[in-house]
């Protein structure tokens, strides 16, 4: 008990931190420093239990500590024998092997690889062989338990807690849906200095990992032990059906420092995906974009051909549209004579029309994502209830917003204090539409702004436009 001890000692203090701790405590790890030669150095030393927790010895003597501070690493190598954790290795194809030349570092010009020079490989001549493997989630837990952060030192993050959303989801679905991890995970991205394989009934198999570094996916594998660790007794998570997809690099050792964290640079280094991202994918999209490639618009200004209004279901999707065809080609000019610039609505722009219509300039104002969430919500909820309410017209009405957000744009644009101050513009134009579209709703009992003039002369008419001019003033004062 630490109430035995002497409160002014730091052995009190380390006491009372256990005792109160124990609950949380999965591992305790001893270790044992000393200058002499251990005769009878184990390779392994089994752990023991100490009242239900795991206790873990290591025993440092003056040849494992010369070896760490000697080597150039200046760190223990890590070596694990797969077979020690429960299975006979972990299934792998071979998928990469690479004898290459890094281009940031200077080039040895007395060294030819074509010609087998005899001379010293230079320092930027680097081999490695690549692996995609298939992990079974009781593995990857164990090594974690086992090793800890050891495995992450090249990671360019260490567990972030279960309060952010991706780590949350993945929880979820360790938790309910483990059967589908393989399927919803990005894999980790690891390497290591050697491994041995095996050729078994079942394909390729990895039996033993030298210097083992996960340099992306550390959220990952921490989430699994986390989520076991924390599990309470009814929960029952059960990670036999989980499994995890790995590419794991073997580098040679002296290579390893320049390599890893390049590797942990580039895997980490990915555009961002934004919410709005994953609703683009929804049904409701799916039509819209469908209707905006099938209903021309009206034919304005004596123009002979057919335009149309392009919806922009995911980012890019216009622009790469243009990529399947040459510069300045006919077909290109074809392409952009169809569906103008001009014309194109991002979704995360119809998101903010239908949310202005809907009188919520509040929420438009918050910034993109924030409309695009209350927006989704909205839309799912609806299509639930009925979709036939988003029809052609539905699409329409979408166009004559967008119209009518562009046309109030340009008249705030001649406006003197957006001539001096340029700011708030979005802002403004949210809340005079608004304005218009709530007054039309609670005043006007049956009636609706007429769209589709709107959508036929593809323009304001002169009487809405003299009506925004006057609305922009009195929102403005």
């Amino acid at each position: 008990m630490y109430l035995e001890l002497e409160e002014s000692t730091q052995a009190y203090e380390f006491a009372q931190t256990l005792y109160y701790e124990k609950a949380n405590i999965t591992k305790y790890r001893f270790y044992l420093l000393t200058d002499a030669y251990n005769r009878q150095r184990k390779k392994n030393i089994k752990d023991t239990e100490v009242s239900g927790t795991i206790v873990e010895l290591n025993v440092w003597d003056v040849t494992r500590i010369f070896d760490v501070v000697s080597s150039k690493t200046q760190k223990e190598s890590v070596e694990i024998n797969i077979p020690d954790f429960g299975t006979d290795g972990i299934p792998c194809v071979k998928a990469v092997e690479c004898v290459d030349i890094i281009a940031d570092i200077e080039v040895s010009p007395q060294y030819d690889i074509d010609e087998g020079s005899n001379d010293e490989k230079p320092e930027n001549l680097i081999t490695y062989t690549s692996y995609l493997a298939v992990v079974p989630g009781q593995i990857l837990n164990d090594l974690y338990l086992e090793y800890g952060s050891r495995l992450l030192e090249g990671n360019v993050r260490s567990f972030l807690s279960v309060r952010g959303k991706v780590n949350k989801s993945i929880q979820n679905t360790i938790k309910n849906y483990p059967e589908m991890f393989f399927a919803y995970n990005n894999g980790i991205a690891a390497t290591a200095s050697e491994i041995d394989t095996a050729v078994t009934l079942e394909g390729l198999k990895i039996t033993r990992i030298k210097d083992l570094q996960i340099v992306n996916g550390g959220q990952t594998t921490a989430s699994i032990a986390n989520t076991l660790l924390t599990a309470r007794k009814d929960e029952n998570v059960d990670i036999s059906r989980l499994f995890v997809p790995m590419k794991i690099s073997v580098l040679d050792h002296s290579m390893s420092e320049r390599i890893i964290p390049k590797i942990s640079e580039y895997s980490n280094s990915q555009n961002k995906v934004d919410a709005s991202d994953f609703f683009s994918n929804h049904p409701f999209h799916i039509r819209m974009e469908d209707y905006s490639r099938k209903t021309p618009a009206p034919a304005i200004h004596g123009n002979q051909f057919q335009q149309y209004w392009y919806y922009e279901r995911t980012r890019g999707q216009y622009n790469q549209g243009k990529m399947k065809f040459k510069p300045k080609s006919s077909q290109m000019k074809q392409y952009e004579t169809r569906y103008p610039e001009n014309q194109v609505i991002k979704m995360v722009e119809l998101a903010k029309y239908m949310e202005i219509y809907d009188g919520a300039p509040d929420v438009v104002s918050r910034g993109k994502q924030a409309v695009v969430k209350v927006f989704a919500e909205n839309i799912k909820k609806q299509w639930a209830k009925s979709d036939t309410v988003f029809n052609t017209y539905y699409f329409k009405r979408v166009v004559a917003l967008a119209i009518i957000f562009n046309g109030t744009d340009e008249i705030i644009k001649q406006t003197d204090w957006y001539k001096e101050k340029h700011s708030y513009k979005a802002n403004v134009i949210a809340y005079t539409m608004s304005v218009l579209f709530n007054y039309i709703r609670f005043n006007t009992k049956g009636f609706e702004l007429d769209f589709m003039r709107i959508w036929n002369l593809q323009e304001l008419y002169p009487e809405l436009e003299l009506q925004l001019v006057t609305l922009h003033f009195r929102t403005h004062i």
